[in-house]
Order: structure tokens, then sequence, then C-alpha cells
């Protein structure tokens, strides 16, 4: 299989055509895929090569759910799901699947800022209050719900309280710095 007809690369945007093919197309956001993966990837410190699988799937559902005419309900139902689930298999206590309930309630809160045609999320409104600056305070916010989703998963800190300070540095710095980095979009014909 060739693979570069099936993905190319022109001016940051990723062309990739899938062999099922159908005509219909989606456009995902590189820094969104990157912020997905972020979560997925801090819980390293307790899934192991496993966590790789979980940044790709958890990737792709941020990005897929923050697309224009999708539900972002993908996103906020999907990676508290795949991430549950992950640690509960590897960790195997009923307490995960409460976490993730509780990290569904802090994606629920959104990072939207304020602009011409959105009025943005309480939490965008009050960060770029505070900053004055679209792109700090958005950097700082996505750290913020980083560090929050992380705290819905404190149970773990009895299993390894080192891998749980590297879970919430690892998600709040990950998350601001992929915003701040990553940049470019996908186009998926699929």
């Amino acid at each position: 299989m060739d693979l570069s007809k099936i993905i190319r690369t022109k001016n940051k945007i990723t062309y990739i055509d899938l062999p099922w093919n159908k005509g219909r197309r989606i456009i995902l956001g590189r820094e969104e895929t990157a912020i997905g993966a972020v979560y997925g990837l801090a819980f390293w410190p307790f899934l192991g090569l496993y966590s790789l699988l979980i940044a790709l799937i958890s990737g792709s559902l941020w990005s897929i759910g923050g697309a224009a005419k999708t539900s972002t309900g993908i996103r906020k139902v999907g990676v508290p799901i795949v991430i549950g689930l992950s640690v509960l298999i590897a960790q195997w206590h009923w307490q995960y699947i409460l976490c993730s309930v509780a990290a569904f309630g802090v994606l629920t809160m959104g990072y939207g800022m304020p602009s011409h045609d959105d009025e943005g999320s309480i939490l965008g409104n009050v960060f770029w209050f505070i900053f004055k600056n679209e792109h700090r305070a958005s950097i700082i916010l996505r750290g913020f719900l980083g560090l929050l989703f992380g705290v819905c998963y404190f149970p773990l800190a009895q299993v390894s309280i080192v891998g749980y300070g590297l879970l919430l540095l690892g998600i709040s710095i990950g998350a601001g710095a992929a915003f701040h980095f990553v940049d470019g979009e996908f186009h998926v014909t699929y």
C-alpha cells in the first residue's frame, strides 16, 4: 500500500484519503488532536505502553468532537469513558467509574473564548477577563481544565503518589503546550 496516495501534507494541512472513501470530508484540528492525545498519554504511569493506544483514541475523539457539524458529546462522553475503562481494567476498582463521571462534568465546562460570534464559556469569559489576551487565556485555561480532569482521578494517588503527580503535571502542562505549539488541520475524506 502506497501511503503517499493516502496521506499528503501541504501548508500545515494534512489530507488523509481513507481507502473506503465515500466522498465525505471532516476537518479536524491538529491542536485538538494533540490536546486529546495529551489527556490519554498523561495516564502513562498507570497504563504503560497501553496509554499510547489510549492517546490515539482520545486524540481522535477529542478532535472529532471539536469539528464542525459534530457533537461535542463525542469528546465530553467519549474521552472519559475510554480513559475510565482503561484505568478500570488496569487497576480493577469500581471507583474509577465515578471518576469518569466527574471527568465528564469537567469537560462540560468548556473552554471557549468570547468572540464576535460566540459568547464563550463561563470559564472562557473569566480567564479572558483575568488575562486580557485570548491566546494566553486559552493556553492557561486548557492547562487548568487538564488539571481538573486529572484531579477527577484522585484515587490513583493511592496506587502511586509520584505517578499521580506526573499525571497532573503532564496533563496540565501538556494541554496548554499542545494548544500553543500545534497548528494546522487534518482533512479526512472517508
